[in-house]
This record gives structure tokens, sequence and C-alpha cells, in this order.
């Protein structure tokens, strides 16, 4: 997905091959990792196609939403701004509401939440992160406004994801944003990464824009 939005951008900057390299790496994407049952991408085969990992998460079906958005607004592609809109509603319509507003990273391969699931702790911490939180939240926002706005509510759930990743995510000793929370919202790794302040910035830039939001433009500040 990060080759599709490496060759979205190429496209928007009139590289000869970006259309080239589009068609390949969505071949690719089809072939091997989209689900079309849950409307979800699968993570990971080995290096010859031979074996499915039988892991699920979250983080690649998110950055999937930032690939497939990037590419439809270069190429009108119906079918992106679908798949787009079906991994957000799994995650934001279905996990997030369940899950007080937070969304878990890690899933089984049927997709139910893995709770028990301990991998990397850089790259696949357990738990939350709340940072993932300020992705989706501007992600839906994106995607609502590209289908024209529609009155389905996702200002609202845009919303309520980043105030909960803000409460429980914000250090109130240091400042700054706590990587990862607990399913319960505790704070697990206090570690704070300079990524998640800007991902908070973009999504409150996003609500303060839409709706003068004025509690937003606090946080911001």
């Amino acid at each position: 997905v990060f080759v599709l939005l490496a060759a979205a951008s190429a496209r928007l900057a009139a590289h000869p091959d970006a259309e080239r390299l589009i068609v390949d790496v969505e071949t690719v994407l089809d072939r091997h990792f989209w689900d079309d049952r849950p409307g979800l991408f699968v993570d990971e085969w080995t290096r010859d196609w031979a074996a499915l990992s039988s892991y699920r998460g979250m983080n690649a079906n998110m950055h999937a939403v930032e690939a497939l958005l990037a590419a439809f607004e270069v190429t009108g592609r119906g079918r992106c701004l679908d798949r787009a809109g079906r991994i957000l509603d799994f995650f934001l319509s279905r996990i997030a509401p369940a899950e007080g507003w937070r969304v878990p990273e890690h899933y089984t391969a049927d997709w139910r939440i893995d709770r028990d699931y301990r991998g990397d702790p850089m790259f696949r911490p357990a738990g939350t992160t709340p940072g993932h939180s300020f992705e989706l939240a501007r992600l839906l926002l994106q995607y609502w406004d590209l289908r024209g706005r529609p009155s389905d509510g996702s200002p609202a759930t845009a919303r309520l994801l980043v105030e909960r990743a803000l409460a429980d995510g914000w250090d109130e000793e240091r400042g700054g944003i706590l990587y990862t929370l607990g399913h319960d919202g505790r704070p697990a790794v206090r570690a704070r990464y300079w990524w998640e302040v800007p991902e908070a910035l973009g999504a409150l830039a996003a609500l303060i824009k839409l709706h003068g939001n004025p509690a937003a433009a606090v946080w911001y500040r």
C-alpha cells in the first residue's frame, strides 16, 4: 500500500511511469491481499506467496485507506473509494463504538480482536495506539469529503475518536501523547514519539476547519 501511495504521488507529479506502477501494484493487492468477504486487507505472505500469515492488523488497513484515497484522487477509480469505505466502516462503525472509541491494533485470522497479542514492541505493540486514532479520524473526514459530505455522522465519529485519544493519551505531566494503551485505556508504553503529535494536529485542524470547534482550537494550540 505504500507503493500505491508513492505511485499516486508520482501520478500527481506527472511522472511517465506512474500509471504503470499503479496498475502493477493494484494487481498485486487484488491477487494477494484484498479479502472481499470482510472488505479488508490481509497483512503478509512469504516471499514466494506460498504461505499467508494468520495475523490481521488495523495498521496495514489504515495505511491502505490512506493509499486508496490518494489513488482515487488522481485516478477517479471508484473502486478505490469503495474499498477505503469498507475498511473505515469495519473499524469505525463496528469496532470503535464497541471499544469506547478506541481502536484495537491486532486481530485473528477471522477478524476477531486479539487481546492477548504481544508482537514487536515498536512496530506491533499490544493494545491500542492513540496516534492511530488521530490518523483514522483525519482519513474518515477525507473520505467523507470525497463522497460529497453526506449526512452520515462521519464528523461526529471523527470527533469522538479524537476526544478519546486525547483523554487517554495526553501526558499531563510532560506533554505529548503516550505511545500505547491497554484495551481499557490505561497507559501501557509511556514513551512519546514525534509522529503522534502531527497526526493529532492534522485531525484537530480538520475539525477546526469544519466546525470552528473551540475545544479543538485549544488542543491545537
